[in-house]
């Protein structure tokens, strides 16, 4: 034993050690993994900056451009080319940092000539300059040939960027798992290394408990049996083998069990007779006038002892008989059962309760023995499966596929070697075939004997909230989709409004600065009749210039969100867009509204409002129509909204999508204020669209 607890010891150090050697060699690996990838990451950072000055330096050419050709300021030819300068410096810095990825390379390479196209027209500009004049030179510059070439140029450099943030997050995951993995082995490890130090301690003190558990359960044993010896209620006896079946001899300890002394069953002998429960009494006679027959009897009976209670005993008697055959006496032996009794009948009402709980329990509940067999089948187990009760007992469950016997056999064997299991989630099938998601919790039955013999099965249905766990993570994921459409909506519309911005508002600002600093020079001047008309003129072009500004603005606070919302109410917001639809579409509108004022809140009328702006690009982008019709009214304590069109229809397929976004947010807008958006059509037969939102009035 010595040298058996001695090997374990070096065992659990070698392996430790081995763990630990093992859990050096990962860190190593890790943290050489770490420094790769900060330094792919912080080249990736870098090649993505140098991308973005690039294009910042793309912009400062175009503005300098375009800007020297309208005012012919030699300083701005002088910021156009320190900005040529800085595009041709940051394309050979970004040719240093990928001269390792030869598709970069090539893209560079498409860069360097798109960019050298761009200058060309530039200077080929700048030459019409020079010999023609800037008026020939603004002329050259209104084609479409440079913005194009800018924004190819600018596609080409956001496609590069958006690789380097790509490349970014790959590097970005790769560091993260190599810290979750480093995490989990060292941590695990350790774990590993602490139980085999904890166990090689448990060693010494396992004989030591052993030998003291051994001792506690001799003395507990010995002291249990004195008490049993002291309280057995165990009398012998011997009697007549005929008559009223006197006492012959009684074991001193009577007195113990009926409250008679010995004697008084000697002196009379029809003491045991009268005191027999009226209802017990023939029974028992009977059974000891069998005697000579049958040779013993066992039987028990109620008793009434000296303080006038009746008590159960266990009757064991054997007749002797006399060298000729004859019955000489009976011999026994008398126990006092009622406590035994009473303890049945507590068991058999505890039995009666248990068995009313499981067949009134909504969890099925199975009992199958060690070879598999179901011992028990109860109510909502047959109400699961579908199989009665007279089906499954002594048969193997006939809930378990052919493919899933060995799953099955390995969880039963499992319980069986007491290493029971709650809520383990499995698959098994009704009686007609259907599959069911179960739930199980398990626990192992046993003996008198503590041999465990049998498994408790718990099995409760999880099919309906598996499907309810499925529809609220489906509804989770639509949410989340949605929430990304939103904001990559809001991202298109800003950087359509910063495009619009930066083209249209920023070219002009730029000439209106122009035009102010020609006349501001103007009138630094003596003034003649030339230079007047010339100011005249540019007055005039400056204030044409701030109307198409003055246009632009509003065009884009309308797209943003239209004023007549806000100043005229719903009901023009609905009609401004219906007839502005109709002019940019030419598809044919017919509508209808109530006359009166409509009393709605504010968000609430935001909220139909765009969703009718959705209905209606849903019509564009897919119907194909040529006429749609639109009602809006007020019917019972509703506002309606219905829209159809002639157009090809919507397939059944598109309805079923619970991840069609723009449908999702339409009814997610309805749902808001405890409305609803229906849709009904057929393929070539049009789509009609209802919204149903509450009448809550003018201060919701």
């Amino acid at each position: 034993m010595q040298r058996s607890r001695e090997k374990s010891i070096w065992i659990g150090l070698g392996v430790a050690a081995l763990l630990f050697l093992g859990m050096a060699v990962v860190v190593y690996q890790s943290t050489a993994g770490f420094i790769q990838t900060a330094s792919d990451m912080a080249r990736s950072h870098e090649i993505r900056s140098t991308f973005e000055r690039i294009s910042a330096a793309l912009d400062d050419v175009e503005t300098s451009h375009h800007a020297y050709i309208v005012s012919g300021d030699g300083l701005l030819l002088e910021w156009y080319n320190r900005s040529v300068k800085r595009i041709r410096n940051r394309i050979k810095e970004v040719r240093e940092l990928t001269g390792d990825i030869p598709r970069h390379q090539e893209r560079l390479n498409t860069l360097e000539k798109l960019v050298a196209s761009r200058l060309d027209l530039a200077e080929q500009s700048f030459s019409i300059a020079r010999s023609r004049g800037f008026a020939a030179a603004r002329m050259s510059i209104q084609s479409d040939q440079d913005n194009r070439a800018t924004e190819e140029i600018r596609r080409l450099i956001k496609e590069l960027i958006d690789e380097e943030v790509g490349a970014i997050a790959e590097h970005s995951k790769r560091h993260s798992a190599l810290a979750q993995s480093t995490i989990m082995f060292v941590g695990g490890g350790s774990l590993v290394v602490l139980a085999f130090v904890l166990g090689v301690g448990a060693v010494y003190k396992l004989d030591l408990s052993r030998r003291q558990r051994t001792e506690k359960a001799l003395r507990v044993s010995e002291v249990k049996q004195g008490l049993i010896m002291q309280t057995l209620s165990v009398a012998s006896y011997s009697a007549m083998a005929s008559g009223n079946f006197g006492g012959l001899w009684v074991s001193d300890n009577i007195d113990v069990i009926s409250g008679f002394p010995s004697t008084a069953f000697l002196q009379d002998a029809d003491l045991w007779v009268s005191r027999l429960h009226p209802l017990d009494r023939e029974r028992i006679l009977l059974a000891f006038q069998q005697l000579p027959e049958k040779g013993t009897v066992s039987v028990e009976y109620r008793w009434q002892i000296a303080d006038g209670t009746y008590r159960w005993f266990l009757d064991n008697a054997m007749l002797q008989k006399n060298p000729d055959g004859t019955p000489r006496e009976i011999v026994g032996i008398w126990i006092d059962i009622t406590r035994q009794k009473a303890i049945e009948d507590k068991l058999r009402q505890t039995n009666e309760q248990l068995t009313a709980l499981i067949h009134a329990s909504p969890i099925g509940i199975v009992i199958l023995d060690a070879a598999g067999d179901c011992q028990l089948w109860n109510h909502a187990a047959e109400c699961i499966f579908g199989w009665r009760e007279d089906e499954v007992l002594g048969r193997p469950l006939p809930t378990v596929a052919p493919e899933q016997l060995d799953e099955h056999r390995m969880l039963r064997e499992r319980v069986l070697r007491d290493n029971a299991f709650t809520d383990l989630e499995i698959l098994r099938y009704k009686k007609d075939g259907t599959p069911v998601c179960i739930s199980l919790s398990t626990a192992p039955l046993r003996d008198p004997s503590g041999t465990i013999c049998g498994v408790l099965g718990l099995m409760a249905d999880m099919t309906q909230r598996k499907q309810i766990g499925l529809e609220l993570g489906h509804s989770r994921d639509q949410l989340r989709a949605l929430a990304t459409r939103l904001v990559s909506v809001r991202e298109e519309e800003g950087t359509r409004i910063a495009r619009e911005v930066h083209d249209e508002l920023g070219q002009a600002m730029t000439s209106l600065k122009l035009d102010l600093s020609w006349m501001a020079r103007r009138l630094s001047v003596p003034e003649t009749d030339v230079s007047r008309e010339q100011l005249l003129e540019r007055v005039q072009g400056t204030m044409q210039l701030l109307e198409v500004t003055i246009q632009t603005v509003r065009a884009i606070a309308t797209a943003l969100r239209p004023p007549v919302l806000d100043e005229l109410g719903l009901a023009a917001a609905l009609d401004w867009q219906t007839r502005d639809f109709e002019k940019r579409t030419g598809i044919r509108c017919e509508w209808s509204m109530p006359l009166a004022p409509i009393p709605i809140g504010p968000d609430q009328a935001t909220a139909l409002f765009r969703i009718y702006q959705e209905i209606l690009t849903n019509v564009v982008r897919h119907a194909q129509a040529s006429n749609i019709r639109i009602r809006f009214d007020i019917s019972a304590g509703w506002f309606v909204l219905e829209v159809c069109d002639n157009g090809r229809g919507i397939p059944a397929s598109i309805l079923a999508n619970r991840n069609s976004l723009g449908l999702l947010g339409m009814r997610e807008r309805a749902a808001q204020w405890g409305g609803n958006v229906s849709i009904l059509g057929a393929e070539g037969m049009g789509t009609t669209v209802t919204v149903r939102l509450p009448f809550l009035g003018a201060d919701s």
